[in-house]
């Protein structure tokens, strides 16, 4: 199977201590942590962009306008590949590979536009000029529209596999495409796609952007992270883990558990996949998946999800207040993790109290009192309103 197809491996546990050991001979450039992954005590690091520009939270619910949106993109996309489908069927050989290379060519176009248009994104939210909820949803068409060319490129690899098709020598322009920023999965996106189409609970939403990067985290009856940092990506490069013929697993391995390891303490299930020089290496820990995308050429993680129960974040502080018989408690851990909002009155739960982060509402507490967060970066203020109209709030750090 080709390389660009997604060439996968599975490692069994009984391995991980033998691969970690044998890669110390092998030249994988940086042989330390990396410093753009923050070392989070006992769980897994995380994939932080080094200056945040700016940050804030958006409380997501039904969106009829954004999922109408996302789903015109999906239908252009189908009706691309369906005529797609029918100019290939009705050509001969020269006019097949020219068909094929024509729509190669568009794609390129088309996901450099998403590209530049992500960036402008960033850097409007970065200036104050674009809300977080404004970025959420734009963040969320522009999702929808990679899906369009996620599709076509696996339709395109299906016509490469067919041999009634003559295909054009385009493997290296796909698999550019293939790793192109906004051609990875987006698990905190698609979670909150699904809030707007009704198909999950609320969720509270997180974004931080920085000049090259971008962290979307969000929290209901799962905690779903994702980060990316292009400056840990180098597309020119040599792939350092490659030694000769060698698909450099090894050392990609090794590199893993170099950068994050807490997770490889624990007899975690190791996975990867292989797409030209990025290695998709997935982790499972006590605290849920880790999943990590490696350059070959850097050595380094440039993207990074995490997805796993809420209750799993080391707890670091507790901090609470009362007023009039009200209690407002969170259970601090660390930046753009989950944290508990906990009111009571008199002890007992109060549903329905309306929850403010840094005083943006962000939650309304559930039957036992209690609201997931995001917490952010530094020290917060969450501000909690009951039903009657009694308020108070407490600062976390």
């Amino acid at each position: 199977m080709r390389v660009r197809s997604r060439t996968a491996v599975v490692l069994l546990v009984a391995l991980i201590a033998l691969v970690v050991v044998g890669a110390a001979g092998v030249a994988v450039g940086q042989l330390d942590g990396q410093a753009a992954v923050l070392t989070v005590e006992d769980t897994a690091n995380q994939l932080s962009p080094p200056d945040v520009d700016s940050d804030g939270h958006a409380a997501v619910g039904l969106d009829v306008g954004t999922a109408v949106a996302a789903d015109a993109q999906r239908l252009a996309g189908l009706h691309d590949r369906l005529t797609l489908d029918e100019r290939v069927a009705d050509a001969d050989d020269p006019i097949q590979r020219a068909t094929i290379r024509e729509v190669v060519d568009d794609a390129e176009s088309r996901i450099a536009t998403l590209e530049s248009e992500r960036d402008r994104l960033l850097a409007a939210h970065a200036d104050g000029e674009l809300s977080t909820p404004g970025l959420t949803s734009d963040l969320l068409r522009l999702d929808a529209a990679a899906d369009r060319e996620r599709a076509l490129l696996a339709q395109l690899e299906a016509l490469r596999d067919d041999p009634g098709v003559s295909f054009p020598s385009v493997d290296a322009e796909l698999t550019a495409l293939e790793t192109a920023d906004p051609m990875f999965e987006q698990p905190a996106l698609d979670r909150i796609e699904a809030t707007t189409r009704g198909d999950a609970g609320s969720q509270v939403a997180y974004v931080q952007t920085a000049p090259d990067g971008l962290v979307v985290a969000t929290v209901g009856e799962e905690y779903v992270r994702q980060a990316s940092l292009d400056s840990e990506r180098n597309r020119t490069a040599t792939n350092q883990f490659t030694d000769g013929d060698s698909p450099g697993w090894s050392a990609a391995i090794a590199r893993t558990g170099e950068v994050y390891p807490w997770a490889f303490e624990s007899d975690p299930g190791i996975s990867g996949i292989r797409t030209g020089d990025v290695y998709k290496i997935d982790v499972a820990h006590p605290h849920g998946v880790l999943e990590t995308f490696f350059d070959g050429g850097t050595t380094n993680v440039f993207r990074e999800h995490q997805v796993g129960p809420p209750d799993t974040a080391p707890v670091t502080a507790v901090e609470n207040t009362t007023e009039d018989g009200v209690e407002l408690e969170i259970a601090v851990t660390h930046a753009t993790a989950p944290a508990r909002v906990t009111v009571t009155d008199e002890g007992q739960p109060v549903a329905g109290a309306t929850v403010t982060i840094a005083g943006r509402q962000v939650g309304q507490t559930d039957a036992s009192g209690e609201l997931w967060v995001v917490q952010p970066a530094g020290p917060f203020e969450v501000g909690a309103t009951t039903p009657d109209g009694r308020t108070l709030s407490v600062i976390g750090s």
